[in-house]
């Protein structure tokens, strides 16, 4: 519902986590793989702060390991996000967000950590920018967008130009750059992955 000029929304989930939890069965030296149960409370806003719109949520994530002594399965967790965008002359558009994790009961989490494994920090804050902008009556779209992890030094890049041949005609030239601190990281990973493509889109 509307707040005066804000909307808000409240919401609420219950069934499997998409992310997979990992067992070890010392007994017989094996490892599982199983989704677990995942329920989940949130509330988000959006509304407009002067000439900026400014969107908030935070949402609480109850996972299986309510006590955060089981290594393979996430931690519950407080999940923040707050972002602002404004429109500058013509059509660009530039955002920013901060998206960060509060992992609860990080603690127990550490000491039941496998010898040798690297322990994430309780608060993982990452960043992200984007420029979009519309130009020749709206038939040539340039966005630039970059993901930072504060805690990581974990990275994104992408920038793409989307051209518009004909009705329902297109071709998109861009470029992937990851990066990170980690071999291990969400983009760190894919460090020697850096990519140029050219796609070519045809709607009928």
């Amino acid at each position: 519902r509307m707040v005066r000029d804000y909307s808000a929304s409240f919401y609420a989930f219950s069934g499997w986590d998409p992310r997979p939890s990992f067992a070890y069965d010392r007994t017989t030296n094996t490892g599982t793989v199983s989704n677990r149960r995942l329920r989940m409370v949130g509330a988000s806003t959006q509304g407009p702060v002067g000439k900026n719109l400014l969107s908030a949520e935070v949402a609480y994530y109850r996972t299986e390991d309510t006590a955060g002594t089981d290594p393979g399965t996430e931690n519950p967790s407080v999940r923040t996000l707050l972002a602002l965008e404004r429109v500058l002359e013509g059509q660009r558009t530039v955002s920013a967000q901060l998206y960060q994790e509060w992992t609860l009961k990080h603690g127990a989490y550490e000491r039941t950590l496998p010898p040798g494994s690297r322990a994430r920090d309780g608060v993982s804050s990452a960043v992200t920018l984007r420029f979009r902008d519309s130009l020749r009556g709206d038939t040539v779209k340039p966005t630039v967008f970059a993901y930072y992890n504060l805690n990581e030094a974990d990275y994104f890049v992408q920038a793409e130009v989307r051209h518009r041949l004909a009705e329902g005609a297109w071709w998109t030239v861009g470029l992937n750059v990851f990066g990170g601190r980690h071999g291990d990281s969400m983009f760190g990973q894919f460090d020697p992955n850096d990519n140029l493509y050219v796609t070519v889109q045809y709607a009928f």
